[in-house]
């Protein structure tokens, strides 16, 4: 545990669904280590995507442990913990999540809007971000004058542009033809050999191989 960035055991998510309970997550154990590539696999409706929202800090779980970077999520107000999401986790999504009115420079810049930074400190990093996905040549192109796969890069330069501890990406080739998702995971590659720590969440094998780690989730358990 003392050296996991993300630690979790006996994880359990419930909702209310009408009248009844359904229970979402029913007893998830996981650590991971910094550095490591940890692909979680399967299909619609096996709770890897409440997962991912648990450990990404978005929701709590109902019940179990979950420390991040040390931090007892579950103990922990929100608005420590959207500081510490704001400050240590980059996310990736299917839909990219890009701001229609906003060029390329503007939407990887968005994520320092409220971190006390200085313009040229946050200048550098938006562009050494853009320039990691190769996109240099596109900063004053909106998401409308860019393909599926340039949209994806744009948002994985948003994600490392905070240096994040943890890159939580949700069925990152979702939406793309099966050449841009081979660009994609081939960066996402090599931001894992520059020494990033990601988890990639996904109903694809050929995304999956990817990482060093496949977990298998079924029902809402690690099968």
């Amino acid at each position: 545990m003392t050296d996991s960035l993300v630690y979790a055991t006996g994880l359990k998510k419930e909702y209310i669904v009408g009248a009844s309970p359904v229970l979402v997550l029913k007893s998830i154990d996981i650590s991971v280590k910094m550095g490591e590539f940890v692909a979680i696999m399967g299909a619609s409706g096996s709770g890897k995507s409440t997962l991912m929202h648990i450990l990404g800090c978005l929701d709590r779980p109902t019940a179990g442990k979950y420390m991040f970077n040390g931090i007892d999520v579950l103990t922990t107000s929100d608005n420590a913990l959207s500081q510490v999401r704001a400050k240590n986790i980059g996310f990736v999504f299917q839909t990219f999540n890009l701001l229609a009115d906003l060029n390329v420079y503007e939407n990887v810049e968005l994520p320092f809007h409220y971190s006390g930074l200085g313009s040229q400190q946050i200048k550098a990093r938006v562009m050494r971000s853009v320039e990691e996905v190769n996109l240099q040549h596109r900063v004053k192109h909106k998401p409308s004058e860019l393909s599926g796969g340039e949209k994806q890069r744009v948002a994985i330069a948003r994600a490392l542009a905070i240096e994040p501890k943890l890159i939580l990406a949700d069925e990152p080739t979702g939406n793309l033809d099966s050449e841009s998702s081979a660009e994609i995971l081939k960066l996402f590659k090599l931001i894992h050999a520059q020494g990033s720590t990601i988890i990639i969440v996904t109903h694809d094998r050929e995304v999956a191989v990817q990482a060093q780690t496949i977990k298998q989730m079924k029902d809402g358990i690690f099968v």
